[in-house]
């Protein structure tokens, strides 16, 4: 029951404190439950099983070296490490305890795990439903191994278990739970199907690849992991042999990948996991993360001396190469162990010296505070607004995108334009495709009175989902139009953008005072123009057309010359439909109406 003790303290660990929806806290606690793990595990260990955890926990290292933003991949690093530790860890303690020996704590620990789903919701306790899959899925195959005829009540186990498994809608959890069932009913009549079941899954999963639609008609989330783990194909093709950097992969995914992918990321715009371990560590470590790969299903696939581990692979398999369950311990913890439970290529056995966990466990309490601290100084200055607070956020947690966030708009509050510049850079480091940090940008840039804050507002702009609107929107893209310094196919994207929102600008465009009426109109008129230039005649008219509404929004005030050239443009009228002609028709008569007035002379673009 060691296993359940250890699982349920990383469970039930919170920081009072700390504003942690997400439970990211729990990767304060990583390193220091492997140390755990390995300190009860450090005698007898496989050296099969150290090897394979050294792999694990070297290679993310190395491949920090690579990544263009080491900070951004010092996470994912820890988690592998420490995944490595565990593996290595509980080879000994399997060596001591024998598999089924776990069985028990491994089936109260998902028992405790689903309890909770069922009572307080299923991301009240790991932060996101799906955390709790290869706890569920594993603990669920364990405890049919358990029953026994003359203990019926032993089922109430397996059947907690399964219902929160239904609870959490984790359709991966499912089938990984029903694979299980289906190897514990084979795995003692045939010590062959289950290896063909095995072999069938990753023969799906690999289809998958070329049929992302086909999935998506099963969720909109399993579309979106397999044209993930199809563009983690192509990374890895691209970065041979070496692999894009540990914590990369990810960004260069979602800046390089198709439209749909980027749709179905969301409106944050990000892939924050390739929602594949075995991908992750190809794509990322290159040729050696294919070589541990192929270890860890070398291990799977061999003769194993207990019929169990059968059943355990095929629950273990659709998680650990369909979701992130090494995003927290509680994915790891089960993970580590089955790894740990799988039969040696070598009977070679060795004893780690105490000083080992003992050191590891020093460097794990130095990184559970200093990541604490940083949460717990973000925490405090959402409550706060404390500067320095936040300030050391940003020093303790930089690979923490919200810091920087929060510290650039605390550094723009106070004055200090350059530190809000840096804040921007750094978080789009980390996220470059996140519309929030090019506005940051541009707001940052716009307040120092820097020339450059035309090409942030149009990213900021561009970057928002289309399906969102805000009034910003809308001055995002006029800010972003620089009549003597923009790309011309910039100008183009502008336009498209423009043109796509302009029947919900009604509500605010009346409201503009007039001085900045005529900034939009002078903008609008350049857009018009470019877009001619480039061909885009459809996207010119829209545009056009908005300039005239705006040209006679206010009746009283002079019409500026650069409206002139609104009415030599009237050619443009052709694209838009009968009943649309009509009303521009009418707008136009009254342009040319108001031009009789005194004119407010203003540069034409």
């Amino acid at each position: 029951m060691r296993f359940a003790i250890v699982f349920l303290a990383a469970l039930l660990f919170v920081v009072p404190g700390v504003f942690d929806t997400t439970a990211m806290s729990r990767l304060a606690l990583y390193p220091l439950v492997a140390s755990v793990v390995l300190f009860a595990g450090r005698k007898n260990v496989s050296i099969s099983h150290f090897i394979l955890g050294m792999m694990l926990a070297v290679l993310p290292f190395l491949s920090l070296f690579w990544n263009n933003s080491p900070e951004a991949g010092l996470p994912y690093q820890v988690r592998w490490a420490s995944f490595g530790i565990m593996v290595t860890g509980f080879s000994g303690s399997v060596k001591k305890s024998g598999i089924t020996g776990f069985f028990p704590g491994l089936a109260a620990a998902a028992a405790v795990t689903a309890l909770l789903i069922i009572v307080l919701g299923p991301d009240a306790v790991t932060g996101n439903p799906n955390r709790a899959g290869m706890i569920l899925a594993l603990g669920f195959t364990a405890s049919l191994f358990l029953l026994r005829k003359e203990k019926p009540y032993l089922l109430a186990l397996p059947a907690l278990i399964l219902s929160g498994t239904v609870l959490t809608e984790f359709y991966i959890c499912w089938i990984a739970s029903l694979a299980g069932l289906a190897g514990f009913l084979l795995c003692k009549t045939s010590s062959k199907t289950w290896r063909i079941i095995l072999v069938l899954m990753i023969v799906g999963q690999a289809a998958a690849l070329f049929f992302p639609e086909l999935a998506g008609k099963a969720g909109p989330t399993l579309e979106l992991r397999t044209r993930i783990w199809r563009n983690s194909v192509r990374l890895f093709g691209e970065n041979f042999p070496l692999g894009t950097g540990t914590g990369s992969a990810r960004i260069r995914i979602f800046n390089t990948s198709e439209p749909e992918l980027r749709i179905l990321a969301g409106g944050n715009r990000r892939v924050d996991y390739l929602h594949s371990e075995p991908l992750t560590l190809i794509t990322e470590n290159g040729v050696f993360g294919i070589l541990t790969v192929i270890a860890i299903l070398y291990l799977i696939m061999r003769k194993h001396s207990s019929p169990e581990i059968s059943a355990m692979a095929l629950a273990f398999w659709p998680v650990f190469t369909s979701d992130l369950p090494l995003a927290t311990p509680l994915g790891a913890l089960p993970a580590a162990l089955f790894i740990g439970m799988l039969t040696p290529v070598s009977k070679r056995k060795i004893n780690l010296p105490l000083a080992v966990p003992a050191v590891l466990s020093l460097l794990s309490l130095y990184w559970c505070h200093i990541t604490l601290d940083g949460y717990r100084s973000f925490s405090s200055h959402m409550n706060t607004g404390s500067l320095s607070d936040i300030e050391r956020a940003c020093r303790k947690i930089p690979w923490e995108e919200r810091v920087f966030l929060a510290a650039g708009y605390r550094h723009l509050a106070e004055g200090l334009f350059l530190a809000a510049i840096e804040d921007s850079r750094h978080f789009l480091q980390l996220y470059p495709q996140d519309s929030r940090g090019w506005e940051l940008q541009a707001l940052a840039l716009s307040a120092a009175g820097r020339e450059n804050s035309s090409s942030a507002w149009a990213k900021a702009a561009l970057l928002l989902p289309d399906e969102t609107f805000r009034e910003d929107r809308y001055l995002m893209l006029i800010n972003s139009i620089d009549t003597e310094r923009m790309e011309p196919d910039t100008a183009l994207m502008v336009a498209d953008a423009f043109h796509r929102m302009l029947e919900r600008n009604d509500d605010f465009l009346p409201a503009m005072p007039y001085e900045e009426q005529q900034t939009v109109l002078t903008k609008l008129i350049y857009l018009t123009e470019t877009s001619l230039m480039l061909g885009s005649d459809n996207i010119a008219a829209e545009i056009w057309a908005e300039a005239i509404k705006i040209s006679n929004l206010s009746e009283n005030a002079p019409v500026p010359e650069v409206s002139i050239y609104l009415l030599s443009r009237t050619e443009l009228n052709e694209h838009f439909t009968e009943a649309i002609k009509s009303s521009l028709e009418d707008d136009i008569a009254h342009l040319r109406e108001k031009l009789g007035m005194t004119a407010n002379p203003l540069p034409s673009p």
